[in-house]
Formats: structure tokens, sequence, C-alpha cells
């Protein structure tokens, strides 16, 4: 069930699009009062396999978790920050790379935890890889690529940036088309 924020506070959600390596955030609030939706934030996380104070992990589980363990605690502490009322995630895809399916499922769940430790009650969204395209407006064809995702947003006459597109990278513009998605579904 859908619960509005109390005192015509903004309505946040927090898009995900998943990686073990780097994972894209953004934040966007819709205004209920003028019913604007605007991209508040919009970043990527990069783990590294020789951050401090992962070693242990990297030791007895492998490099991979190390990384996902580094963006789960990243990521509570951007959900204490944003304070968001939903979160979504772009889901895997399962095409020719078992392996790459593998390790975004892992980050899947890692991201899942990270939302329970945040709020234990808010459930973690996910949408496909095609449906996050045109939600963003893109027109799928063979050749679709990241530019083309930050090209249809930047069309788009309803998101007001509250950050600079030109120096986003690809993940961070996958976010913001993620939680564009999870407000064109609700409206």
């Amino acid at each position: 069930m859908l619960t509005l924020p109390p005192g015509g506070r903004p309505f946040t959600v927090l898009g995900i699009d998943p990686g073990t390596s780097t994972l894209g955030v953004s934040c966007l609030t819709w205004d209920l009062q003028s019913a604007s939706l605007t991209v508040d934030t919009a970043f990527t996380l990069k783990a590294t396999n020789n951050t401090v104070g992962y070693h242990a992990i990297e030791e007895l589980h492998g490099s991979r978790m190390a990384r996902l363990q580094q963006h789960h605690d990243e990521l509570i502490q951007w959900c204490h920050i944003l304070k968001p009322h939903a979160v979504i995630a772009e889901s895997p895809f399962q095409g020719r790379f078992a392996q790459s399916f593998a390790a975004l499922t892992e980050c899947i769940n890692m991201i899942r935890q990270a939302v329970m430790v945040y709020d234990s009650h808010m459930p973690l969204n996910l949408v496909d890889p095609p449906t996050v395209k045109r939600a963003a407006g893109v027109v799928l064809r063979r050749g679709t690529d990241k530019e083309d995702v930050k090209q249809a947003l930047l069309g788009r006459q309803d998101l007001v940036w509250g950050v600079d597109i030109h120096v986003l990278d690809e993940h961070s513009i996958d976010a913001v088309a993620v939680a564009l998605h999870y407000y064109q579904a609700i409206l």
C-alpha cells in the first residue's frame, strides 16, 4: 500500500541500477502540491577491492562479496540521508551471460537487505530493463544503448533537474530511469 508523506512533504523514491562494482543511485521527489517531479540526487557508488575495512570479507568470501558489502553499507547510509518512501531497482536480466545474472541476483539480495535495515516494512520494488528504457522514453529497437536513455531523459518536459545530467555516468542515468518508472506506475 502506498502511504503519502504527512504535511505535504514530497514523496521520495530511491532508484537503483545494480552492479557489483558500480551501483547507480538516484533520488526523485514528487511535490504533491505542484505535481513537479525533481531529480534531486544522482550518483554512482564505486566499490573497490582495496577499501579499508573489507579485507577480511574479501579473504573469507571473495572480492565480489566484499564489494557488495561496501555497497550495502553505503546504501544504508544514503537511505538515512535521503529518507526515501519507496525503493526500486532494475532486476537482473538473464540473457547469454549466466555469470552476470548470478552476480546481479546477489546484488539485488544485498540491496534488499540494506532496505530492510533502513526500514523493515519497506519492500524493494523491481522492474525489468526494457520497461526502464520505455519509462525513460526510449523506443526499443536493435542497437539501443545507454546514450539513448540519456537523450530520452533530456527530452522529457516533466522532469526538473536538480543535478547536471551532463556529468552523470550511465549507471546514475539508468538509476534515474528506474525511479521514473516507479512514478509512472503509481500515477
